[in-house]
């Protein structure tokens, strides 16, 4: 799960920028990396179903997976 966290989001912010990255870079960085393992893990379970957040990550998550549909 993610973290909105005020001091998460600082500590995220000043590693990129440590990095010479920009907030944004880092924060697409931080949420492709947490896509990716989620990816792993959902095709190593062989999940049917996936609750999901919309965000940055939601359709880099769909596109990873071969879900038949989509339920709100």
């Amino acid at each position: 799960m993610t973290d909105n966290n005020p001091d998460a989001v600082l500590q995220t912010i000043q590693i990129g920028e440590a990095r010479q990255i920009d907030p944004l870079t880092i924060s697409k960085m931080v949420s492709f990396l947490l896509t990716d393992i989620t990816v792993q893990a959902s095709n190593k379970e062989d999940l049917k179903k996936l609750v999901n957040a919309v965000g940055d990550a939601s359709s880099r998550l769909v596109e990873n997976r071969s879900f038949s549909g989509t339920s709100f």
